[in-house]
């Protein structure tokens, strides 16, 4: 039996949507060569994850990715991010040292 990859995660429908979203609409402004690494994520993100209802009767997506996709899925929605935000706060500052 296959193993599912480490990395879960789980949300509601709506949150998938967005995130798909994100990924769809900032395409055209990553560069150039990230643009094959989102299209390969969001054709990961529409095969794999699978939709359920909860106890709740809500509808939910159930992710699992690994951790080299996670890690990847992260940049891609930082990058969607830059210009939209501006830091407040040096948070790294409050980071322990190795």
């Amino acid at each position: 039996m296959a193993q599912l990859p480490p990395v879960k995660l789980d949300m509601y429908a709506e949150w998938f949507d967005l995130l798909m979203t994100i990924l769809e609409e900032n395409r055209d402004l990553l560069p150039d060569d990230l643009i094959p690494e989102n299209e390969r994520q969001m054709e990961k993100l529409m095969k794999y994850p699978r939709r359920y209802q909860d106890e709740n009767g809500q509808c939910r997506v159930d992710m699992r990715l690994y951790p080299s996709d996670a890690s990847e899925l992260i940049w891609l929605l930082l990058l969607a991010a830059c210009g939209n935000y501006e830091t407040t706060k040096q948070y790294s500052t409050e980071l322990a040292e190795r």
